[in-house]
């Protein structure tokens, strides 16, 4: 390699390290610049970025070009229809090409280059380099600088991400965080660790133990160091050492192996044992890493199974779920810091003695409007994926199938919205069924996502993903069908066995089908498949359909964010208590309330029966159910003993799960839930019904 090219390589070297630690829109400018001019020597150059939030192309670093008063240039136009055209533009001399004018550019100016910058599929910039010798960009300068678009177009997405995540709130980074280490943790023998209850063995092709987990030394009642020094014979009673080759080529062949065995541990003692191995590839070394569970727990080990069936389908929608997030996220705070900003001048135009206009009013109200129309689609999503992951109990209530369906669409919006067009049929009138919200939402979430997949070729134009919900006899239909790949008679046959896929590997591992039919089994219902190579797939969901009766349990409703029929607005000062252990939290219901009413807030529960113990009297007391001390429901039980009056005054606060001690004081004692987050029309209404009750 010659000194040019070794200076070339090194540039590039520093160029994409540049281009990876830039954080934000400025240091990505920066970096476009500096990129730019260690490749070419220019006085003149205007770096383009798609502005987040606007949507529109602007010059964000000018050098050598004139401004015009409204912060234009002259090659706005020519830079325009580089970025929508998506080609390169290159002007050899300006003087001598109908494309331009020196006069629109700057003086001087005779060689002109417009680069687009591309990210994935859509336009994010353009990079108009001009020069005052007219040919004066070689090929080779050419293709350098669009090996810069590429890195400036992936950092341009990097940079939004990061812009978008700081936005959000710390337990969602915490969230991403940790999914992102078991998405990496996934590749490896990580898999079972987070499922503790089955033990995970890692061999190679000699058989011998490279890793093991905590839970295969339990079961077997070896020490870590003393089974990585055993082999698969040590501990299989079944496998014999001369089928072993045979067994590790049936292992490759077929990649997914389950089959039954029986483990030794120990002390001699043996158990049955079902077995899924696996057959991996990482780092130039083939590995086998095997599943062991005791068939004696199977039942539980369905549930787990569940939960893990459940994780793959939020790994799988996770970049998903975060853009449908992001995007409302992003325009809510792009518009809290234009109001935080038009509120700052207003705030100085006002001490300089001068009257804010309708006009900026107006605009305030506006930003605020979309501030809050950002977060409660962001809210919405939230409480999909809430619903979607209550399944730590086993209680059926009566459920509009409809609706758990449409939350399942929701959650599966990007694996769907590129490849198919849904279309709904749902019948008027279709009566509820029996069971559990969360569990459901999972099968609907599987049926869907396998939809989409199953359609990995054209688009919205040509496939379809129908929908139906309808009644037949005394049973409720629900239907998912596409226009897919669809499968063979053999496939068909093994559709619901744990562990048999159609998908490649990597993308599922054959548990969401079986998880499926297990979870609808068990309210009493049953799928049924059709489907033929070429011709799609339609699975069927029967459920038997519910009749009312007095006895159904009553669900946990969040309050509602309007006064009730007949309830008015307070008329006099309401005394109100606010426990939680987030201070934003109970400032925010402060601030909300106290123009109106008198609000104490305290922290803990332990604060809480310290104000109520010295003799405070109050009409509504509103209590988070999650505090590090004493929860909600302790302060609720202190309350039935100590000062049952206020027991009828309290409401719950919740961001998360409610546990099952508190869903039965929930649900015996009719208290009201306020669901996080929750709209100021909300606490607005529990005053008015607090207000309204005789005391």
């Amino acid at each position: 390699m010659d000194d040019w090219s070794l200076q070339l390589v090194r540039s590039f070297d520093r160029i994409a390290l540049s281009f990876a630690v830039a954080d934000s829109f400025e240091a990505l400018t920066r970096c476009a610049e500096q990129a730019i001019d260690q490749l070419v020597v220019t006085e003149h150059l205007i770096v383009y970025w798609l502005v987040p939030g606007s949507g529109a192309l602007e010059p964000c670093a000018v050098r050598g070009f004139p401004r015009n008063a409204d912060g234009s240039t002259g090659l706005d136009r020519l830079a325009g229809m580089v970025f929508a055209s998506g080609r390169r533009l290159d002007i050899p001399d300006v003087v001598l090409s109908s494309e331009g004018d020196p006069s629109e550019g700057a003086e001087g100016v005779r060689a002109l280059l417009c680069l687009p910058v591309r990210s994935h599929e859509r336009m994010v910039g353009t990079f108009a380099i001009g020069h005052a010798d007219p040919g004066t960009f070689d090929d080779v300068q050419v293709a350098a600088l669009g090996l810069v678009t590429k890195l400036a177009g992936v950092a341009y997405e990097t940079v939004g991400m990061l812009d978008a995540l700081r936005a959000q709130q710390r337990t969602l980074a915490e969230q991403l965080e940790e999914l992102r280490i078991a998405q990496n943790e996934l590749r490896m023998t990580r898999f079972a660790v987070d499922r503790a209850s089955d033990g995970f063995l890692l061999f190679g092709p000699d058989a011998r133990f490279t890793y093991v987990n905590e839970a295969a030394c339990k079961q077997l009642g070896y020490p870590r160091e003393a089974l990585l020094q055993m082999s698969v014979h040590d501990v299989d009673t079944v496998l014999a050492r001369e089928r072993w080759p045979s067994h590790w080529q049936r292992i490759r062949d077929e990649r997914v192996l389950s089959f039954e065995s029986r483990m030794r541990t120990r002390n001699g003692d043996t158990f049955p044992a079902e077995v899924t191995c696996n057959h991996l590839e990482y780092g130039g070394n083939e590995y086998g890493a095997v599943f062991v569970r005791d068939a004696s727990q199977r039942k539980q080990l369905q549930a787990q199974l569940a939960q893990a069936d459940r994780m793959a389908s939020i790994g799988t929608l996770a970049a998903g779920v975060a853009h449908e997030i992001n995007n409302p996220l992003t325009y809510a705070l792009t518009n809290a810091d234009q109001l935080r900003k038009r509120l700052a001048g207003m705030a100085r135009d006002v001490e300089s003695g001068a009257t804010p206009s309708s006009g900026r009013l107006a605009l305030l109200a506006e930003s605020a409007a979309d501030c809050c129309d950002g977060v409660r689609r962001a809210c919405d999503i939230v409480r999909d994926l809430r619903t979607f992951s209550h399944v730590d109990t086993q209680e059926r209530r009566p459920i509009d199938l409809a609706t758990v369906i449409d939350a399942a669409l929701r959650m599966a919006t990007q694996e769907l919205k590129y490849r198919a067009r849904v279309v709904r049929a749902y019948e008027p009138d279709v009566p509820r069924v029996l069971g559990n919200e969360g569990r459901l939402s999972q099968v609907f979430l599987n049926l869907l996502v396998n939809a989409a997949h199953a359609m990995s070729t054209g688009g919205p134009e040509t496939n379809t993903v129908t929908v139906r919900v309808a009644t037949e006899g005394d049973e409720v239909i629900a239907e998912v069908a596409d226009t897919g790949q669809g499968m063979t008679p053999e496939q068909l046959s093994r559709v619901f066995e744990p562990f048999f896929t159609t998908k490649p590997p990597g993308v599922g591992v054959g548990l969401g089908l079986w998880v499926s039919h297990n979870i609808v089994q068990s309210v009493g219902g049953r799928i049924e498949v059709t489907s033929s190579p070429g011709g799609g797939a339609r699975f069927r969901v029967r459920l038997p359909a519910h009749a009312p009766t007095s006895a159904d349990s009553p669900r946990v409703q969040p309050t509602p964010t309007t006064p009730p029929d007949g309830v008015a607005s307070p008329t006099g000062r309401a005394r109100v208590l606010v426990v939680d252990d987030e201070p934003r939290v109970g400032a925010s219901v402060r601030s909300m309330l106290s123009p109106d009413h008198d609000v104490v807030v305290v922290a803990s529960a332990a604060e809480a029966r310290h104000v109520l113990a010295d003799g405070a009297a109050f009409d509504l007391l509103i209590c988070d159910l999650m505090m590090p001390d004493a929860s909600g429901a302790d302060l609720f039980e202190w309350l039935r003993t100590e000062q049952p009056a206020m027991v009828t005054r309290v409401t719950f606060m919740t961001g998360g799960t409610i546990d099952r001690r508190a869903r039965e004081i929930i649900e015996s004692a009719r208290v009201p839930v306020l669901e996080k987050p929750f709209e100021p029309s909300a606490v607005v209404a529990l005053v008015a019904r607090a207000m309204a009750r005789p005391h």
